[in-house]
């Protein structure tokens, strides 16, 4: 899965981790060493995150139901706590200077795309 940004045509990431279930969205990314280019995880549902326990500073954004961002926070570093923010769904964390990359603001509107292993060049060809 990816995120592209509707309101100004740029990819937020091109891959999207959910975590959907609560021990998933507990552990996050604790302890990972790590966010490469293009990854983010995605915590749903939630409305307020902290970062204790990480090794690096992340770029988060607050999400509504309709996927509009409603906040942002740019290379929030580790040990912080983020306020839990009203009407929020999910938020994504991703490596810092993705945000500024792909010019995300409040109110842009958000949209998770299924890519499919034939869009990701997968494809498998069959044996004649």
């Amino acid at each position: 899965m990816r995120i592209v940004n509707l309101t100004r045509s740029t990819e937020v990431c091109s891959s999207a981790i959910m975590a959907g279930n609560a021990t998933r969205r507990l552990v996050g990314l604790m302890f990972h060493p790590g966010l490469q280019p293009g990854l983010a995880l995605v915590l749903e549902p939630c409305n307020g995150i902290h970062t204790c326990f990480m090794r690096f500073p992340v770029d988060v954004m607050f999400v509504s139901p309709e996927w509009r961002v409603l906040r942002i926070h740019r290379a929030v570093p580790p040990w912080r706590f983020m306020p839990r923010v009203s009407g929020v769904r999910r938020v994504v964390e991703m490596p810092v200077g993705t945000i500024a990359l792909s010019c995300t603001a409040p109110g842009d509107l958000l949209s998770l795309e299924v890519i499919s292993e034939i869009q990701e060049g997968k494809e498998s060809v069959p044996n004649d």
